[in-house]
């Protein structure tokens, strides 16, 4: 607790903080490099990380997207980026989402042709099939690949080239380390041909924070990813793979520590989410709240204190560091 209070001080007073993002749909605008406003109709602005999407894409699409993408920036939605450095690294690239609606309509476009390479070196696709803004936990359903490319686009982009030593996609630094050691103990088997090392980097990155933040763990999601990835849940990768887990858990790095969930509301006090009774205060009463709903899966949860779909210890986790606030009106 001291050191997230730390971390936002920190941040408030840091000259690369950022101010809120706005995250209004419009098209794309005069300043934009040349080419895009030409193959693209559709434009957000996540902290200065441009989310492109063609006429095809859906709006509501888009913006889940943008949400997303903001809330691996500035996961407490403080309404500041949680790592400056990082963000840096990400303006400098020219880090961008592009949304197409298919692949088919991806192939079919010039749109390298007429865009700069150095405008394209770092944007990441992705496919309005693809996204699914409704996703939860608790159904036999399609996952949304926007946690994914979202995520590849930060810690690509971003991560690898902010902290090389730890992130770079190349061996011999830490994350590339925990890969080899974790595909020597047989729990990662990415057969993609196309996807070189640092590739698959990038993609271990993925597996490995994201089963962390428990977004692999429901049964038919492991029945989805088990050819490829054998550690969906936290308590796997902590056991079978502590070198990442320590990694990408120590706050240092500021990676995220909660799944977005598509509903970025910086800004907002949630200091007292385990209010559940809203009696003003967080107490025995919320706690026995919280038993009763303890395992509940869905929207209607009320324990679900950190909007993941489940009422689970992540939830019991936030109880406690919540408990005893009398404040909340």
């Amino acid at each position: 607790m001291m050191h997230l209070v730390s971390l936002k001080i920190f941040l408030l007073l840091s000259l690369c903080s950022v101010s809120n993002a706005d995250l209004s749909l419009t098209s794309v605008p005069n300043s934009a490099p040349d080419g895009f406003s030409q193959h693209f109709s559709k434009y957000i602005d996540v902290f200065g990380i441009p989310v492109y999407a063609t006429s095809a894409c859906s709006n509501n699409r888009v913006r889940h997207c943008a949400n997303v993408l903001a809330q691996y920036l500035d996961n407490n939605e403080d309404g500041q980026i949680d790592n400056p450095a990082v963000h840096a690294k990400l303006i400098n690239n020219n880090a961008s989402m592009i949304l197409f609606r298919n692949e088919n309509e991806e192939e079919n476009s010039d749109y390298w042709q007429d865009i700069d390479d150095e405008f394209l070196e770092y944007a990441m696709a992705l496919f309005n099939f693809e996204i699914n803004k409704d996703w939860q936990q608790d159904g036999d359903q399609e996952f949304d690949a926007t946690l994914e490319e979202t995520l590849h686009l930060v810690t690509w982009a971003g991560y690898a080239h902010a902290f090389p030593n730890v992130f770079g996609e190349f061996s011999g630094t830490q994350i590339a380390d925990a890969m080899d050691a974790n595909i020597a103990n047989g729990y990662y088997h990415y057969d993609d041909p196309t996807c070189n090392y640092a590739c698959n980097i990038t993609e271990y990155t993925y597996w490995s924070l994201t089963s962390i933040l428990g977004a692999q763990s429901a049964a038919w999601r492991q029945a989805q990813i088990n050819d490829e990835w054998e550690l969906p849940t936290p308590q796997l990768v902590e056991s079978e793979d502590s070198i990442a887990f320590e990694l990408l858990t120590d706050p240092q790095w500021a990676l995220p520590t909660a799944l977005p969930n598509g509903n970025y509301r910086p800004g907002e006090d949630l200091s007292c989410l385990a209010d559940l009774n809203e009696d003003g205060s967080v107490d025995l009463a919320d706690f026995n709240l919280f038993l009763i709903d303890y395992g509940c899966s869905g929207k209607s949860c009320i324990g679900d204190l950190n909007d993941d779909g489940l009422t689970n210890i992540s939830d019991f986790a936030i109880l406690l560091i919540q408990w005893g606030t009398d404040d909340c009106s």
